[in-house]
């Protein structure tokens, strides 16, 4: 059974995203190099940039980028950097 501390540390794995990614579903991104993203779409169409008001903003390496109420993240689009994606 999948704990919760599992998923918040990465126990379903991670992705290194350099563009886009697509087709899994993300809990949050770390941000690995600053990174300017082109979108940020969650699981249930929320335009993550907006709602969280980061869009068009350079995102220092370190930064975690989460949705609000626990939504995931399903489409990442980089216009520059690198993330982390830890997978739900």
């Amino acid at each position: 059974m999948q704990t919760e501390t599992n998923k918040l540390i990465g126990g379903n794995g991670t992705e290194f995203i350099t563009a886009t990614a697509k087709g899994k579903q993300y809990t949050y991104l770390v941000v690995n190099e600053d990174a300017v993203f082109t979108t940020i779409i969650g699981a249930e169409n929320t335009n993550i940039l907006t709602d969280l008001k980061i869009g068009e903003h350079i995102i220092r390496q370190g930064m975690i980028i989460r949705p609000r109420n626990g939504e995931l993240i399903q489409t990442v689009t980089l216009e520059s950097g690198s993330v982390f994606g830890i997978i739900n």
